[in-house]
């Protein structure tokens, strides 16, 4: 089975204000309701600029161009 990366377009939250961001996540979104949808992934480590606070401006996520993560066989 060969690997497969998953990417996105950058994202950007606009005028956050009031809270400290410390992680970010990805879920897969369904038909249901938002606690019926799965977690994907997690991530608060290793994310530059995390935890931060936000202060009215805008957020913009921007991911690596080659991709956000992988999965693949493992060696």
């Amino acid at each position: 089975m060969a690997g497969t990366t998953f990417s996105a377009d950058s994202v950007v939250y606009e005028d956050i204000v009031g809270t400290i961001i410390g992680a970010i996540a990805i879920h897969r979104h369904n038909a249901g309701i938002n606690s019926t949808w799965r977690l994907v992934l997690y991530e608060d480590t290793g994310v530059i600029g995390l935890p931060l606070t936000a202060n009215g401006g805008n957020i913009i996520v921007k991911w690596n161009l080659l991709g956000i993560f992988s999965l693949g066989t493992p060696p």
